[in-house]
Parts: C-alpha cells; sequence; structure tokens
C-alpha cells in the first residue's frame, strides 16, 4: 500500500509540474515526465532515510536501556511498515489468537534479515524486543532505534559468554515484555529446513517461566532477490503455545526436540507445497 501511495504521489507531482509549463511539445513532456517522476520516487526514498535519521540521532549507544522505550518502539513500527512495503512483502498470518496475554518468548525459524520485522509487526501488540547479533546495531539509523527500544545485544546465542545480556532479557520478561530469539542462533543459509538449535539459546528461553511461542516463518529468503521490484508472499503462523507446566517437567534436550519438530513439520509442509 506504501509503495503505491508513493508510486501515485510521484506520478502526479510529475504530471502537474509538466503541465504546468507550456512550452513544451509533446516529447519533452513525456521525458520530462519520465525523468521527474523517478527524481520524485527517489527524493521519498532519500526522505524516508532522513527522518530515519532523525528520530535516531540522539540516541546515545554507550549507554544501556534501563527501561523499555514504548515511543521508539512506535516509530520504529512505521519505518518497518515502509521497509516491508518497498521490499513488496505480502504477509499472511494464522494462530495468532494462540498467543495469551502478558509476557512471552516467541521462538521462530530464522532465514532472513526480514524475519525480525515481520515479526515485529505481526506482534506489534506486544512490548517486545529481540535477542539481535550484534552486527545489526551498526546498521545506520535503525541500529540505533532498535538499541534505544532495549532490544539484546549478542555476539551469537550459542555461548553462555553474554550471561549480562541473558540476565537482562530474563528480567525484562519477567517485568512483563516480550522476547523474540531464535533458537538456530544465527541465519539457516543452508538447504535444511532447520539448522541444529543451540542448548543456551534454549535455556534461555525456558530461565523466564513463561509461555514459549512456538512460531514459523517461511518466503523471507525470496525477499532477498529483486528488492523493490517483486512481490513476495511471506507466511507466519503461531504453531503452539508451551506453557511453563508443561515444560516445568521437561530437560531442556526433550523441549528442543519438541519444538524443533514442531516448527521442522510446517516448513517441511510449507516448501512441499510450493
Amino acid at each position: 500500500m506504501i509503495k503505491i501511495i508513493v508510486l501515485i504521489l510521484s506520478l502526479g507531482l510529475s504530471l502537474l509540474t509538466t503541465l504546468t509549463n507550456n512550452n513544451l511539445n509533446t516529447v519533452q513532456i513525456v521525458f520530462l515526465t519520465i525523468g521527474l517522476f523517478l527524481a520524485y520516487i527517489v527524493g521519498f526514498i532519500v526522505l524516508f532515510f532522513f527522518f530515519a535519521f532523525m528520530f535516531s540521532f540522539y540516541v546515545n549507544e554507550k549507554k544501556k536501556p534501563t527501561k523499555y522505550c514504548r515511543a521508539q518502539r512506535s516509530i520504529y513500527n512505521v519505518f518497518v511498515r515502509i521497509c516491508l512495503s518497498l521490499f513488496g512483502v505480502k504477509l499472511t498470518k494464522k494462530g495468532l489468537d494462540k498467543v495469551p496475554k502478558g509476557a512471552v518468548v516467541i521462538m521462530s525459524n530464522h532465514v532472513s534479515n526480514v524475519d525480525p520485522l515481520v515479526m515485529n509487526i505481526v506482534h506489534r501488540d506486544k512490548d517486545l524486543i529481540f535477542a539481535s547479533k550484534k552486527s545489526l546495531f551498526k546498521v545506520p539509523c535503525f541500529g540505533k532505534m532498535i538499541h534505544k527500544i532495549g532490544y539484546l545485544k549478542f555476539d551469537r546465542i550459542d555461548s553462555m559468554k553474554d550471561m549480562g545480556e541473558m540476565k537482562r532479557g530474563v528480567k525484562w520478561v519477567k517485568d512483563g515484555i516480550s522476547l523474540c530469539l531464535y533458537p538456530e542462533g544465527t541465519r539457516n543459509k543452508s538447504d535444511d529446513y532447520l539448522l541444529e538449535f543451540k542448548a543456551p539459546a534454549m535455556k534461555f528461553a525456558t530461565l523466564t517461566n513463561s509461555p514459549l511461542v512456538v512460531s514459523a516463518i517461511y518466503g523471507t529468503k525470496e525477499v532477498n532477490d529483486k528488492l523493490l521490484l517483486k512481490r513476495h508472499k511471506v507466511d507466519y503462523e503461531v504453531l503452539d503455545v508451551i506453557y511453563p507446566e508443561d515444560y516445568k517437567n521437561m530437560d531442556n534436550d526433550e523441549l528442543t526436540k519438541v519444538v524443533y519438530e514442531k516448527i521442522e513439520k510446517w516448513i517441511k509442509e510449507k516448501s512441499e507445497n510450493v
């Protein structure tokens, strides 16, 4: 929708600018209209990143957030929507009625940098942070935004060296902030349905003693191809919710297997039906 609005505005402005000039012949009008149309599109994109920069300019990256910033999350949601629209993402979501109120830990497979953008919008009704890799915080504008919101910063959630961030995440969930993490620990760039889950990631989830929302995403890997030029169908579904009373008697390996099999089965069915 946002992409269509930008295109319509760009076309309208280019036609208005051209037609107000009475000294042009037909050929000149056509070429000038096309040139202005492209220029206005570029202008809107530049304006978008300018506002993103302005909203992130005041953020002090050296100061670790001590509380969740809802205002920054609201601003971030606007820019996420614009990005998904520009990327041509058509989102289908299912199973959200299964998600309980209050703080939860959301787990999903991970194949693309677009995954967190999609999941952020899907779960926009919750105060939400992500367990994110440190390199994302270096992305201009957006890195500062997610820092201000309160995203957790990890090298990889497959070792215990980031215990400080784990403790902060557990505390925030217990304070009512939902957490999204990817048990694979990194993006799956292989041809396998899922990478092996990292034991510390699953342990991190259960330490929160909150409902575990098992979900899966499909179609974001293709978004990286032909950005801005192609429509991409993305599916997101909440598969199950595992409550603390259900997993309290499970060991880490048993719970990992349950979550892994649910997500793997869904991805396999999606892949076979494409």
